[in-house]
């Protein structure tokens, strides 16, 4: 899908699927990924799978559904069948196990709804309320008021590459607390880890209208924020992206080429403003991605401020790796992978 809002797909899904041959009006949508499907088999554990040379477990289930799987069928339609089987047999055995405790239910599923790879929709307003209590509804949101940025890319290839798509996000930040002006350099790496050859075309081959060669990953690039674009570069050269409005801020949009074995850098330079007060915020919207992004966030309070010394709070994927200062200087307050979407808030105080 185009949209990084859960609900909003769901609710097309649903009226797209009530609107086809043979389609009825649902109850609902549920969407999970590879790493969610293995969780539920850890609830219920190995499955047959007819075509497969061994069972399908909570260990082997990542790499079978996002690599083996092509490798194992000549044909498309010998693999969509195995692929029906596993999805209809696991959550077959997952909603008729017995004594399933809760406990066991939040260790198998917890990590990845905590990842948005298990998301729910119902067409009840009551019970899409309680989707949205235990934060199951994926729904796109910004915090009030707060800093905010969201990389999201998407596969325009037709292909399975993304498997081997690596994300390095470098975001820093000069923010002033007395007006809530921000101005802000963003760093993003694209590193494509695809063979050129040797894999089926279906995993590494494009579209033949994309002009692309096998083991390029033709992207959909995506940088959701709420700030002005001034201006946007691809490795040094001039990057001409449109501009959508989208969730009440802007949505940066352009293609990009990654060849096989390479690396794409985008940087982009915005501005704008956000609440002003003496502790700057800034929240991100992970999309969950094969491999966990890399995000390194900096901020630069302005002349007379500084960053209090004390760890940034929130919900952050991992805390500094340098100690926080109290220097008006770049201050790294956030730096590791990212599996989740993330709050940070980091306290500044008047220069002595």
């Amino acid at each position: 899908t185009l949209s990084p809002d859960f609900p909003s797909v769901a609710q097309a899904l649903a009226s797209i699927y009530a609107q086809s041959p043979g389609g009825t009006p649902v109850d609902g949508a549920l969407a999970l990924d590879p790493t969610a499907l293995a969780g539920m088999l850890q609830v219920t554990g190995p499955i047959e799978v007819a075509g497969l040379a061994e069972p399908l477990t909570a260990d082997n289930a990542v790499d079978y559904l996002l690599r083996q799987q092509y490798l194992d069928f000549d044909q498309k339609r010998d693999r969509v069948d195995a692929l029906d089987q596993i999805s209809h047999d696991t959550f077959d055995a997952f909603i008729h196990t017995k004594g399933l405790k809760p406990s066991t239910l939040a260790a198998a599923l917890g990590p990845s709804a905590a990842e948005q790879r298990i998301l729910g929709y119902s067409s009840k307003a009551d019970e899409e309320a309680f989707i949205r209590r235990i934060r199951l509804d994926g729904a796109f949101t910004r915090p009030a008021g707060a800093d905010f940025f969201s990389l999201v890319t998407q596969n325009a290839g037709n292909n399975k590459i993304d498997v081997y798509l690596h994300r390095t996000i470098d975001y820093r930040t000069t923010y002033d607390p007395a007006s809530g002006k921000v101005d802000v350099n963003v760093a993003v790496q694209l590193r494509n880890e695809s063979p050129a050859e040797g894999l089926p075309d279906y995993v590494i081959a494009n579209r033949p209208d994309s002009n692309q060669p096998p083991g390029t990953n033709w992207i959909w690039f995506n940088f959701y924020s709420p700030h002005q674009l001034i201006t946007s570069f691809v490795d040094d050269a001039p990057f001409a992206v449109g501009r959508q409005d989208e969730f009440g801020m802007y949505v940066y949009q352009g293609f990009l080429a990654v060849p096989a074995g390479g690396t794409v850098d985008v940087a982009l330079h915005l501005t704008g403003t956000i609440d002003p007060g003496d502790a700057y915020r800034l929240a991100w919207h992970q999309q969950p991605m094969v491999n966990a992004d890399r995000v390194s966030v900096f901020l630069s309070p302005s002349p007379g401020w500084v960053v209090a010394p004390s760890t940034p709070s929130g919900t952050g994927p991992a805390l500094p790796t340098t100690p926080v200062g109290t220097s008006s200087a770049a201050t790294p307050v956030s730096s590791g992978p990212s599996r989740t979407s993330t709050a940070i808030r980091v306290p500044l105080e008047p220069a002595r």
